[in-house]
């Protein structure tokens, strides 16, 4: 997996859509779905509950998953922030 990847899937799980999320980031659509279609391929385990299109929802995997990655990709931005500000 690729820190990419994480940044993809924590902004397709906040926006709620990977429309939304691939509009954000600017990429297209298909290149945000192909890229969080081969992390749960890595993974082995789908991230999100795909039975309704229009709603996009993690599943508890995908849940747990999206807390922890969320964390360590602001941990992220702080570390570059102090490291800039030396």
């Amino acid at each position: 997996m690729t820190f990419l990847q994480i940044e993809y899937f924590v902004e397709a799980a906040r926006c709620k859509s990977f429309s939304k999320a691939a509009e954000k980031l600017y990429i297209s659509h298909q290149a945000l779905s192909l890229q969080i279609k081969s992390l749960e391929k890595e993974l082995g385990f789908p991230l999100f509950e795909r039975s309704n299109k229009r709603n996009l929802a993690l599943n508890p995997a995908g849940e747990m998953l999206f807390r922890e990655w969320e964390m360590i990709l602001e941990r992220n931005e702080e570390a570059i922030r102090r490291a800039q500000d030396l």
